[in-house]
């Protein structure tokens, strides 16, 4: 199962994490500067079915992602 997941380095930069359910390493292919190629992997996971949690609190481009998919899918 993917987690999506960000945090905050020391230097105040936002940094997202794509891992699998227990990893706690944080290893480099897993980490995302850019929010835009995040959401691209994450809604990539989301589309394919496969199973995934969201740790990313409040984040109202993910929610409206997750939505637009949902009504997407419904349709079909």
């Amino acid at each position: 199962m993917k987690i999506f997941d960000t945090f905050t380095s020391a230097d105040g930069y936002e940094i997202y994490w794509l891992h699998e359910q227990n990893e706690t390493a944080l290893l480099p292919e897993d980490l995302y500067y850019d929010k835009d190629y995040f959401m691209e992997e994450c809604e990539s996971i989301v589309k394919s079915g496969q199973c995934y949690l969201n740790y990313i609190p409040d984040d109202e481009d993910f929610d409206a992602m997750l939505e637009n998919w949902e009504i997407e899918n419904s349709l079909k």
